[in-house]
């Protein structure tokens, strides 16, 4: 070793920069060390400090990908710093501090709103306590303007904390409610609060025979109330076969009790095909009563395959 050069980074700060007027912590001004003087010497860093000294504090790519990885899976940088630590074997092993990882993150997403060719935008963001972003504003050159006119009237989603907002900063602004995003809501909290009836309620029918418990197994709880009422509207219903018992394709005629009026079912029994002249599964998917009565009359006690795809769990 030819020469070295020591350097103290605890002495002297950089002057206050005009042009960043928010700084509000300075940069430390590096200066070389030429002479020693005892009185104006400081305690050095022991070694289980060393980590903590900027020189020595560097996020790998690796660390980047994975601290990447933390954020997009919503867990809170501190959450996922300890799982590190842990696994580096201690804070001096890690390389970096909980600070490096905040100003990390938080360069990361300056970039990617950064990243708008053809643009110039005007941007802020606002986090939580743990780093986690909770608003973001952004506007065009053209927006930026139209913000600094009063507003006559504003269009925005159905959010409370929004419409307080409005209130206090515009309060002879017109505030109106986007009547697409007001059905969208509406239509997803009623899927939600259908999904959640489905989940709780007993699916069991009413009546405790073979084939209504079938069609609970196949149809969502809607589906399956519907069958049900179609089923109880056999018991209203003659039957009369018109063909020979058990020939390949039979024939039946249904007439409701008290109607003059009836319908026509053809039943192949080979695979188990049925066809009424009424078309409800054609229109609707669902198997109407009268062929529920052919069933019935013929001993079928399951709903066949091809009865059940059109109308499933998923609708």
């Amino acid at each position: 070793m030819k020469s070295r050069t020591f350097c103290c980074s605890c002495e002297g700060f950089r002057k206050k920069n005009k042009r960043y007027d928010n700084v509000r912590r300075h940069w430390v001004q590096t200066r070389f060390v030429v002479d020693f003087i005892a009185e104006h010497t400081h305690v050095t860093a022991s070694a289980d400090m060393t980590h903590l000294h900027r020189s020595h504090r560097k996020i790998t790519d690796a660390q980047a990908s994975e601290i990447a990885l933390v954020e997009s899976s919503r867990i809170a940088p501190k959450a996922g710093m300890e799982l590190m630590i842990k696994r580096a074997g201690g804070h001096p092993n890690l390389g970096f501090i909980l600070d490096d990882c905040r100003n990390y993150l938080r360069t990361k997403r300056t970039m990617q709103i950064k990243d708008v060719k053809g643009f110039q935008l005007l941007y802020a963001l606002h986090t939580d306590k743990d780093d986690f972003i909770t608003n973001i504003f952004w506007a065009d050159a053209q927006m930026n303007s139209n913000v600094r006119k009063k507003q006559k009237t504003i269009m925005t989603e159905q959010d409370a904390a929004m419409a307080k907002a409005i209130r206090s900063q515009w309060p002879e602004t017109y505030h109106q409610l986007c009547i697409w995003h007001t059905l969208v809501v509406d239509h997803r909290y009623e899927e939600l609060n259908v999904d959640f009836r489905v989940r709780q309620r007993n699916l069991a029918p009413s009546l405790q025979i073979e084939i209504l418990n079938h069609a609970t197994t196949l149809y969502t709880l809607a589906v399956s109330r519907m069958f049900e009422v179609e089923f109880s509207k056999t018991y209203n219903c003659d039957i009369q076969l018109c063909t020979e018992p058990r020939t390949t394709m039979e024939e039946f005629v249904l007439t409701p009790n008290g109607k003059c009026f009836h319908h026509k079912v053809k039943y192949e029994l080979s695979g188990n095909i049925v066809i009424c002249s009424c078309q409800m599964f054609k229109c609707a998917g669902i198997l109407c009563s009268h062929i529920l009565k052919v069933f019935s009359f013929s001993n079928v006690m399951k709903i066949p395959s091809q009865y059940f795809n059109k109308v499933d769990k998923t609708c």
